[in-house]
């Protein structure tokens, strides 16, 4: 019981602490997938900031060669020659003075924005380079607290599983110490029941014994009697015989005496 108590308290304690590391598991996945976006808004912004570049490049060449035919033009030449100076404002079918001067200021405004676009773009790959790094790191800290949420969530099925079967074996063991006691209960009203019919044996004996003692004494007394009536009747056998003997002799004696008178009386007789 205290066993399962005890495994209980700890799976609830290993089950508690799988779901912090589980739940610090999914922010790390949220802040991993977080970075997974900012790294490719990074990488996104990273190429088009070296596609405007590239377009800005391509612009820069295209009116440096623009320049270049102005300049190699001989209209151009001729206007340098006769001393005509830029007016200032480009109009279609100016002079090749200010389309030069326009074409200049249009490659300044180009490489003006290059270098601006140069500039993003380094900060844009540096921002890229930490959003990586960090996504690598936060990665790896991903990594080791899914492997640590995963053994902890083991631990705590296990934990589960161990009190479950303890809290099993508990009410087995409830189960038995019921049968025991009922048992116990059963054995010592058996033994209550027993001691009851021992006394009741041992008083049956004693009063068998003493009916024994009685039955001896009266037997000491009926074989006595018996004795005694043994003798009174060889007794009584001898009176009887004397009585016969007396009355066969009294009734010789009475024959005898019968046989006397009716002698005598025929002595009479004859004497008469």
């Amino acid at each position: 019981e205290a066993r399962a108590n005890k495994a209980h308290a700890n799976a609830a304690k290993d089950r508690a602490r799988s779901d912090e590391e589980t739940q610090k598991e999914e922010q790390l996945e949220q802040k991993v997938t977080s970075l997974v976006t900012t790294c490719k808004e990074a990488s996104r912004h990273v190429k088009e900031t070296r596609q405007r570049i590239e377009r800005l490049s391509e612009g820069i060449d295209r009116v440096a060669e623009q320049i270049k035919l102005i300049e190699n033009s001989s209209q151009y030449q001729n206007e340098r020659r006769s001393g005509k100076v830029p007016s200032g404002a480009a109009k279609h079918g100016g002079s090749f003075v200010d389309k030069r001067e326009a074409k200049k200021a249009e490659l300044e405004g180009l490489t003006r924005k290059i270098r601006e676009s140069t500039q993003h773009l380094k900060a844009a790959e540096q921002d890229k380079q930490h959003l990586q790094s960090d996504f690598e790191e936060m990665n790896q800290v991903l990594r080791l607290q899914t492997e640590l949420a995963s053994k902890m969530r083991k631990v705590a099925d296990r934990s589960a599983h161990v009190a479950e079967e303890l809290a099993e074996h508990a009410e087995e063991e409830r189960e038995a110490a019921n049968l025991r006691h009922v048992a116990r209960q059963r054995a010592e009203a058996n033994v209550q029941n027993r001691g009851n019919h021992t006394e009741s044996l041992q008083t049956q004996y004693r009063e068998a014994k003493r009916a024994a003692s009685e039955a001896t004494s009266l037997a000491k007394e009926s074989r006595k009697h018996a004795d005694q009536l043994e003798k009174c009747l060889e007794e009584a056998r001898d009176f009887t015989r004397l009585a016969q003997i007396v009355e066969e002799r009294e009734w010789g004696r009475n024959e005898a005496r019968s046989y006397y008178e009716y002698a005598l009386k025929e002595k009479e007789e004859k004497d008469s």
